[in-house]
């Protein structure tokens, strides 16, 4: 398995790396403490809020895993009431052993369903710490790192499609634009 690490061109994050960039990670705040040290103290500090069509969300994960199942109400409100972003995504697995959701309209809505949570997340009105933290990633591609996982939408690496990574990137040059907008 390869060793991603990060150089002057490329970011690899995960919520359990310790290297500066969990903030990326879609269980951000929800993540190990020795993740959490490793990043800058003005992010840590930040009070982090995400608010999605009216309602609040822990994570992106929650709110990821949750609208997987809205057709299924109750589903979608036990993985969204999960204590922490892992246990929302268990959970998903756990309700998938015994119900179902329409897959073809999953793989239509999921990249939508992600672009609106991060765009959420890195709201400059609702975390300006984090909106600036991701536009200093300016110039360096942004990859999950895959961990054992290959053939995945979400993470980069070989043989992966780095779809989380891509919309991170999209949204950063979107917010420089914007900021560049404000200056002149």
């Amino acid at each position: 398995m390869p060793v991603y690490k990060n150089d002057p061109g490329h970011i690899w994050f995960r919520s359990t790396t310790a290297n500066g960039f969990v903030f990326l990670s879609n269980f951000w705040p929800s993540v190990p403490d020795e993740s959490k040290a490793a990043v800058r103290p003005e992010i840590l500090e930040a009070p982090f809020k995400l608010v999605i069509k009216g309602k609040e969300w822990p994570t992106v994960e929650h709110y990821f895993q949750a609208e997987k199942w809205k057709a299924h109400p109750k589903i979608s409100a036990d993985i969204a009431a999960q204590p922490t972003a892992l246990d929302a995504k268990k959970r998903n697995g756990f309700w998938k052993k015994s119900e179902s959701i329409d897959v073809d309209q999953w793989h239509k809505t999921r990249f939508g369903i992600m672009e609106v949570a991060l765009r959420a997340k890195f709201d400059p009105e609702q975390n300006p710490t984090l909106a600036q933290a991701l536009m200093d990633t300016a110039g360096r591609e942004l990859a999950e790192d895959p961990g054992k996982f290959t053939g995945d939408t979400w993470t980069g690496g070989q043989g992966n499609e780095n779809g989380l990574g891509k919309l991170l990137m999209m949204i950063r040059e979107e917010l420089i634009a914007a900021q560049a907008n404000e200056a002149n």
